[in-house]
């Protein structure tokens, strides 16, 4: 049975999907790419990674992906 969660999640999906990519993401690309490796690399990022994903109940909205995503905007 799905779950109202996942219908929601489905139609913001399409309607996201129906817009260009935001322009931040294309004149950023090198910038995020910089953020992106130094993520990898911190050995501290990767410990709060995994303490999250332990304690992550679910993933509907704002879960663990979009703050790795907001993470990686801003530092870029």
């Amino acid at each position: 049975m799905e779950t109202i969660y996942t219908r929601i999640r489905t139609r913001a999906r399409q309607i996201v999907s129906s817009f260009p990519t935001p322009d931040f993401y294309k004149k950023e690309a090198d910038a995020i790419a910089s953020s992106r490796k130094l993520m990898e690399k911190s050995r501290h990022i990767s410990d709060l990674k995994t303490i999250v994903t332990e304690h992550l109940e679910d993933d509907f909205g704002h879960g663990l992906q979009h703050a790795v995503k907001v993470s990686l905007e801003a530092g870029s």
